[in-house]
């Protein structure tokens, strides 16, 4: 949904506005005459393009262009730059990122995602003269020093909620007024949509949001993603052009490396399930366990370590993302990460189950190996108990069906395993 842009680009952006007005609308012979309205001569073209595996493009990305028609010149602009360097990583991780709007001649604007075959859809807009002149006025204004840099928000204020926004107040509200309706998908909903097919960073991702994004939106709230402002702006109406009222705001689509890249266009948005892979990887890691801890609580001294490699291993990796969680809630200025449920599943304490499991092979720590591993288990029960409550609403249930099966055991091996150390120091 971004671009990236080198220090020297975001300088010379600054000052590009004042050329670009001059280049669009440049008068000629023709449009000195005061019967010619200058905005005739430019057409409005919204641009979308298709995610990429890239960090910052798994969402797709979309862009406005004005073009000229007497010259075939044409300006894109943008609301997607931004820096992510170490300092600039940091800021994102503690909600204070921010990005700016830019302007590029069109075939330079291009020339990337045309090299990475993303497939791009290409909106022509039907406007008078009027809403032409408002949206380039509107675009120009947006890169002025004061007003192009603005704190990102992935749902509230992207480079996508941006250019709805403009089209909306060229249409004097008729995008939202069309588009105000209920939606049968949830932020959520939308996001597993777009992430399904990584599985790794969607269950990361729905892990580290609270129920904000389980609240009620509308068509208009799902512009936050590029392909949805495509397709809702696909059916809008422009009732401010002459005639009935009900011409189609976009007046022509035209389509380019179609089928390649990552196909996702599509005129409506459904709800994408993933719950069999998610069954299948959490009882998988279940059972991995259960074999394991057999010999461990037999104390079979061939096999008895596996399973506190095991606990390492899921300590590491799920108590690493239970950790950033809780620095993320408390530390950090997401406001869609606070009070997550999924804190009583995965926390800093599960981080523990990484060092004690490596000091478990070896013997050592076992009182503390096994508190910390009933604790975890408790946690997690908890948590499916609380479930039952209205206000723990939450939409986790992938969260659940992948951890809980697994933390179960860690809580119930931890039990038996520190009853029968309690045996042993009976006998």
């Amino acid at each position: 949904m971004m671009i990236k842009l080198n220090k020297r680009l975001s300088r010379i952006a600054v000052f590009l506005p004042v050329v670009l007005l001059a280049v669009i609308l440049q008068p000629s012979a023709q449009t000195m005459n005061k019967s010619v309205d200058p905005a005739d001569n430019i057409e409005v073209n919204l641009y979308t393009f298709s995610p990429h595996l890239s960090l910052f493009a798994w969402y797709g990305h979309t862009a406005i262009e004005v073009k000229n028609l007497k010259t075939g010149r044409g300006h894109m602009f943008n609301f997607g730059g931004f820096y992510f360097d170490y300092q600039h990583f940091v800021e994102y991780g503690l909600g204070r990122f921010q990005f700016w709007s830019f302007v590029l001649e069109s075939q330079d604007a291009l020339t990337p995602y045309r090299n990475e075959k993303r497939h791009i859809v290409v909106q022509t807009l039907r406007l008078n003269p009027q809403q032409k002149k408002r949206i380039n006025k509107l675009l120009i204004n947006a890169l002025k020093p004061t007003n192009r840099f603005y704190n990102y928000n992935h749902f509230l204020d992207n480079c996508s909620t941006r250019i709805r926004d403009i089209i909306d107040d060229a249409l004097e509200g008729e995008l939202k007024k069309q588009s105000d309706q209920p939606s049968d998908l949830t932020y959520r909903d939308l996001i597993h949509r777009m992430m399904a097919p990584v599985p790794v960073v969607d269950f990361a991702l729905l892990f580290f949001l609270n129920d904000f994004i389980d609240q009620p939106i509308t068509h208009w709230d799902s512009m936050f993603l590029p392909d949805r402002l495509m397709a809702i702006v696909e059916a809008a109406h422009n009732p401010l052009i002459a005639g009935n009222g009900q011409k189609l705001l976009v007046e022509k689509r035209t389509e380019q490396n179609v089928g390649q890249g990552i196909p996702y266009f599509g005129r409506y948005a459904t709800k994408v399930s993933t719950l069999r892979r998610e069954v299948i990887f959490g009882m998988t890691m279940m059972v991995l366990l259960v074999l394991t801890a057999i010999p461990y609580l037999r104390n079979t001294h061939i096999l008895q370590k596996l399973y506190p490699i095991l606990i390492s291993i899921f300590g590491v990796i799920f108590g690493l993302l239970g950790t950033i969680l809780f620095i993320m809630m408390f530390f950090t200025q997401h406001q869609d990460t606070y009070w997550n449920e999924n804190i009583l599943l995965l926390n800093p304490v599960t981080l523990l189950l990484f060092p004690l499991g490596l000091r478990r092979m070896f013997g050592k720590g076992i009182r503390v190996f096994h508190l910390v591993s009933i604790a975890c288990g408790t946690s997690a029960l908890f948590a499916f108990c609380m479930k039952l409550l209205p206000m723990y609403d939450q939409g986790n249930a992938q969260q659940l069906r992948v951890l809980l099966p697994s933390l179960l055991i860690i809580g119930i091996v931890g039990a038996f395993g520190l009853k029968s150390r309690k045996s042993e120091a009976r006998d």
